[in-house]
């Protein structure tokens, strides 16, 4: 297993010496990138090429073109050897096979894109990766899970606020209903009285021509008991039109009339 990483590593270095020299040659080599070891795709922000742009790639890199052919056991587009074996060295090619298998020896050779290309390998220089964007990645994910929290937060407060304003404006508008419909009433019959009558008033019935006091507080639809003051007999609820306020001081002289407290 040594021997093998030992091997591998002088791969490499190969592969590095021979691109470093191919760099001098031709500046516009940096425009390439290549992708990983067993790996099938561009590296990430890298692109295809055609079969055109490939051979114009191993001319400007300084590599053998092997031409176009159909690999299955290859990886699909245009490829280039990292290794030195004597009959693949330093070669592209570009296979027109519809999916392709990962390579140990074969690599993809993709252009950068508009962006450029993170987690990737410079086409001259297989052994140099870039990190940076994986830290922009992860802190972009970070900053999302905070604007998300942040939101849900504000979302929160905000149903809070419309609830209590519902709320708020509910008792508004109930307590202006109640004063619209006490505006409303008509005066107690007879006119007798400014005001409605009052646990302990002193009242005449009306339509029984009959006087006690109002045992209770009105009802919802203004109704009274009264109390009969001749023989301390209950009513029915009776409206307060059928009511009217009297002068109770005749019925301070009998305070046996007047109901219990």
């Amino acid at each position: 297993q040594q021997q093998q990483q030992q091997q591998q590593q002088q791969q490499q270095q190969h592969t590095i010496t021979t691109a470093t020299t191919a760099t001098t040659a031709s500046p516009q080599a940096s425009k390439y990138v290549v992708g990983t070891v067993s790996s099938v795709d561009c590296p990430q922000g890298g692109e295809d090429l055609t079969s055109a742009d490939c051979q114009s790639a191993a001319s400007t890199l300084g590599l053998q073109w092997g031409g176009s052919a159909s690999l299955p056991e290859l990886p699909h587009g245009c490829i280039k050897t990292i290794s030195g074996t004597s009959n693949a060295e330093d070669t592209a090619k570009f296979n027109s096979y519809e999916w392709g298998e990962p390579s140990t020896i074969w690599v993809k050779l993709c252009k950068k894109g508009k962006h450029g290309a993170y987690h990737v390998q410079s086409a001259l220089s297989p052994s140099t990766t870039t990190a940076e964007p994986e830290e922009e990645e992860s802190n972009s994910t970070e900053e999302k899970h905070g604007h998300r929290k942040h939101a849900a937060i504000a979302g929160g407060v905000i149903a809070g606020v419309v609830l209590v304003l519902i709320i708020v404006v509910a008792v508004v508008v109930r307590r202006r209903g109640a004063a619209a419909a006490d505006e409303k009433k008509e005066p107690l019959a007879g006119g007798a009285a400014e005001r409605y009558p009052m646990q302990g008033d002193y009242v005449l019935v009306i339509s029984l021509n009959r006087k006690g006091y109002v045992t209770a507080p009105p009802d919802e639809n203004w109704k009274y008991i009264i109390t009969f003051e001749d023989d301390n007999t209950v009513s029915d609820l009776l409206p307060y039109e059928d009511l009217q306020l009297v002068d109770d001081g005749a019925a301070a002289a009998d305070p046996a009339a007047q109901p219990a407290q």
